[in-house]
């Protein structure tokens, strides 16, 4: 799905800050790359518990400033809501934190792209494996 419009998990991020030539490619071919709101703060924790944490956190700053943030919104809230009981339903949880990522995403309507496997366990979202 190369050229649209997709949200990124921090995994993704990570791959990039680590010089992954195929995400590098994946990145540029995108229209947009969506952060949501749970990224930002996975990645900002693992600046804080680096070595380094404000140049780290400084370096991460100026990253998301490229990218349009996908904050939490009442419409976030909702699908947040509805996936987590579908999951609970299906008796399959996944990280508190990946369900408020796919939430994001969701409520624009866009896929997310992840390295993490139980995303596929949301049936409403469609994932792209970078």
């Amino acid at each position: 799905m190369t050229g649209a419009r997709v949200a990124v998990d921090t995994n993704i991020v990570i791959a990039l800050l680590g010089g992954d030539h195929e995400i590098m490619r994946h990145f540029e071919e995108s229209e947009q790359i969506l952060l949501p709101f749970p990224v930002k703060g996975e990645l900002l924790f693992g600046a804080m518990r680096s070595a380094r944490p404000d140049e780290n956190s400084k370096h991460l700053e100026k990253l998301f400033s490229q990218f349009t943030t996908i904050s939490s919104s009442l419409e976030v809230e909702r699908q947040y809501a509805k996936t987590k009981a579908k999951l609970m339903i299906k008796g399959r949880p996944i990280p508190e934190n990946d369900i408020w990522v796919a939430a994001c995403a969701q409520s624009v309507g866009i896929p997310i792209s992840t390295r993490d496997s139980h995303f596929s366990e949301i049936d409403e979202i469609t994932v792209l494996k970078w």
